[in-house]
């Protein structure tokens, strides 16, 4: 019961304020994914999702909710020559469960 009113207290958030996504689809035998061990499978639906949806953006990001974000260094960073020399990059780090 817990878990079925956390998902209506999201979908009523995602509803209203419009600053989360829930991503359906994303199944593993037979369960939705909504465990942390599954965040391969919810970074590849977020980044298919967002290409569709902003197909001329730039840049595309991801972050989890418990994650610090140096806006600055991330900004800096991101006009870095060297940076800017590839078609497509990762930035960032992603821990494998």
């Amino acid at each position: 019961e817990m878990q079925q009113t956390q998902e209506l207290e999201l979908q009523k958030e995602a509803k209203s304020r419009t600053d989360v996504l829930l991503l359906s689809g994303i199944v593993d035998g037979g369960h939705r994914h909504n465990k942390q061990c599954a965040c391969i499978e919810k970074v590849y639906a977020w980044y298919v999702y967002a290409i569709n949806k902003w197909p001329r953006s730039s840049y595309y990001g991801k972050t989890e909710d418990d994650t610090y974000l140096n806006l600055p260094q991330l900004l800096y960073d991101l006009q870095r020559p060297e940076l800017l020399s590839h078609d497509r990059l990762y930035y960032g780090l992603m821990s494998v469960c």
